[in-house]
């Protein structure tokens, strides 16, 4: 039932997207908490957390309705595309996946090809296990062990592509009982306007009632001018291996930024021992890297903000494919101790 529910979804989902006009000038391409400190990689010793200061601000959802538009309308689809600002970034690169990410009829392909390729790859890849569910029970241990952690409210998923975690967020975290319409669960952001239309259009085809409380936005996960403070859960899935070493590091400092006091930063990605095929790499301009590089940077991260977190962990979600990173923030006026576990 799940799985022709989800063929539907995609099928006329992808109707709809491939009724959108694309225009070559646009230029988008996409607790307890341990005394004993054992830092990543190097040393050991007593880190205590410094007090943090939560910033004043608006309301997140003041100018954002999650009943409104549930599909993309024409007039904000044409809004999204055009940002010429983007045009010679990274995630414009041609070789994104074969096709790019945002900007040509290959991007529009690529948006509705990816849920029946993510679909797929949660079937035979990862073993019929929706890693992303197998995630989240990794990150409520964690958040039932960080003591005065708050409950979660809101959460934001960074570089959402067609919204499969960002929908696994809202059936894992939020309950759409109780009178919730209209309020905004999870924001969902993401570089490529195809990819948001697809997202928008399954939710808008999902009949469980569990996605209401998503927004998709257009944003750039580096600076997603969103309100510092704000979201109990901030989550990257798939993300990192597709950006150059300079982007991962902003995307983990706006994450961090994001981040309430009691949150989790959560990165869900290809495992570092992994070994990507021939036929994977032409289409992954940036996956060397990643797989050479961020198990450094994820170290150095830790070690930077020892003062914010209250521990970490390293999780393995499927061996020798999937790897969990999760930081966990500081409660509000709670004195703990830095503990990073692998």
């Amino acid at each position: 039932m799940a799985t022709r529910r989800f063929v539907r979804a995609w099928m006329v989902g992808s109707s709809l997207a491939m009724a959108v006009r694309v225009q070559e000038t646009s230029g988008i391409a996409g607790r307890g908490a341990s005394p004993q400190v054992t830092p990543v990689r190097q040393g050991n010793g007593v880190v205590p957390l410094q007090p943090s200061h939560k910033s004043g601000m608006e309301d997140l959802m003041e100018s954002e309705s999650a009943a409104a538009a549930p599909t993309t309308s024409p007039d904000r689809y044409e809004a999204e595309f055009r940002n010429p600002e983007w045009r010679e970034k990274y995630w414009a690169d041609p070789r994104m996946h074969g096709f790019g990410n945002q900007g040509s009829p290959g991007a529009v392909l690529h948006a509705l090809v990816a849920p029946l390729f993510t679909f797929m790859l949660d079937q035979f890849a990862y073993h019929g296990k929706d890693v992303r569910a197998e995630a989240w029970k990794f990150i409520k241990w964690a958040r039932n062990r960080n003591v005065g952690a708050p409950h979660v409210t809101k959460a934001v998923d960074l570089g959402c592509g067609t919204g499969f975690t960002a929908r696994s967020l809202a059936r894992a975290f939020f309950s759409r009982l109780g009178g919730r319409k209209n309020e905004v669960d999870v924001v969902a952001l993401d570089l490529s306007p195809e990819m948001l239309r697809v997202a928008r259009d399954i939710n808008f085809l999902t009949d469980d009632g569990t996605v209401d409380g998503i927004e998709y936005i257009l944003a750039n996960a580096e600076e997603t001018g969103l309100p510092s403070s704000r979201f109990d859960v901030v989550t990257a899935a798939f993300v990192f291996h597709e950006c150059p070493r300079e982007a991962r590091a902003r995307i983990m400092e706006e994450g961090l930024r994001l981040l309430a006091p009691g949150g989790t930063l959560a990165i869900l990605d290809i495992h570092t021992d992994y070994e990507p095929s021939k036929f994977m790499l032409p289409g992954e301009p940036y996956i060397r890297g990643y797989l050479d590089h961020f198990e450094d940077d994820v170290s150095d991260f830790a070690r930077h903000h020892a003062n914010r977190f209250a521990f970490a962990h390293r999780d393995v979600v499927i061996p020798g494919r999937l790897i969990l990173w999760h930081f966990h923030a500081k409660p509000e006026n709670e004195p703990v101790y830095f503990d990073i576990a692998t």
